[in-house]
């Protein structure tokens, strides 16, 4: 996968081009930040022009950063700021909570501002980031939205259901011109795994909801949405799945989910027991068994490989989410491994 560009000069050597520029309809010439071109089977292939290639890992106030893919560089961290949120877009990292802001162009120096958020579900989705807060109370509340992760204004919202609501929103992503979203309902009675829909980001309409179920994580890939998670009134977990989002399946699983992604035609998961494997989303397979409590929280997959991080420092990347290598370089006191890739636009949903 091409990811830097070379064109010859008048010596006829080809040299790295860092940026690249193209002639709008008004012929002003505009940065390109993704670039498609075609492979030598006619497949097209994305190559990025600006050469950053980043990865950000944090676990509430501690830091690292890793260029080479390979190995992570610990930094000092904000301490007694605990970030749990985090994610990429228009070139800046950005970590909230509820204490202030950290960005970041480089992943390495990162500054802060006043801005301090309950968050619930952090994104960037459309150019913009946006934030959906704790608890939206009978369905009506805000989302706060910001193209620089600094300055962010109100947006109302609204989510509908034949049920009561109190929802945590946990992830939203785009599915084509979809935006999905996945939450947790907390009621009297019982507490409840649930999926929304939207046109807009604004108003979101119920598709699917589940007692006892729980959503935490979803992907988008091969023409399916999965969605995994927990149970609570069972060992074990559950996978969500649905190719046009109006008919859902929720199947329970012997394992825990904690996250998942899609890429190199596979679905990759952690769980409690490590990380799996899976060509449809629904029957999932072991790849790599972790022992001594080393739960891995979170991975991602950044356009080539994937990523993953969890506790004691523990993190891996695979090209095919079956045979795994060990990254070095993070103590063991990074013990909720968050992960961020600087070129796909948030990390989790390339």
């Amino acid at each position: 996968m091409g990811k830097e560009w070379y064109i010859g000069d008048d010596n006829t050597k080809a040299r790295k081009v860092k940026n690249i520029y193209i002639g709008d309809e008004n012929g002003k010439a505009r940065k390109v930040k993704k670039v498609y071109i075609g492979d030598e089977i006619g497949k097209a292939r994305s190559c990025w022009s600006g050469g950053k290639k980043t990865m950000v890992c944090f676990d509430n106030s501690k830091a690292a950063y890793s260029i080479d893919l390979q190995a992570w560089i610990v930094i000092e961290g904000d301490t007694g700021k605990y970030y749990s949120y985090g994610t990429f877009g228009n070139d800046k990292f950005i970590r909230v909570s509820v204490y202030s802001t950290s960005y970041s162009s480089n992943g390495i120096t990162w500054g802060s501002s006043d801005f301090k958020a309950d968050v619930s579900a952090l994104e960037f989705i459309d150019g913009k980031f946006i934030i959906y807060r704790r608890f939206m109370t009978n369905g009506n509340g805000i989302f706060l939205s910001s193209k620089d992760g600094v300055t962010w204004g109100n947006n109302d919202c609204t989510l509908q259901a034949n049920i009561t609501l109190n929802v945590l929103p946990k992830r939203i992503i785009k599915v084509n011109s979809t935006y999905v979203m996945i939450a947790y309902n907390s009621q009297t009675d019982s507490s409840q795994g649930i999926i929304f829909a939207s046109t807009d980001g604004t108003t979101w309409v119920s598709k699917a909801y589940r007692a006892y179920r729980y959503c935490e994580d979803i992907a988008y890939g091969n023409g399916k949405i999965v969605v995994v998670g927990g149970t609570s009134n069972q060992y074990g977990g559950c996978v969500w799945y649905s190719s046009d989002l109006e008919s859902w399946t929720i199947k329970d699983s012997g394992y825990t989910f904690y996250s998942v992604c899609f890429g190199n035609g596979v679905f990759v998961a952690s769980a409690d027991t490590g990380l799996l494997y899976s060509t449809d989303g629904i029957t999932w397979s072991l790849a790599l068994n972790l022992y001594n409590n080393t739960t891995i929280k979170k991975v991602i997959f950044t356009g080539e490989k994937f990523y993953c991080a969890g506790i004691w420092g523990y993190s891996y990347y695979s090209t095919d989410g079956i045979t795994w290598t060990q990254m070095n370089g993070l103590s063991k006191d990074f013990r909720n491994g968050n992960v961020i890739y600087s070129i796909d636009g948030g990390g989790s949903q390339y």
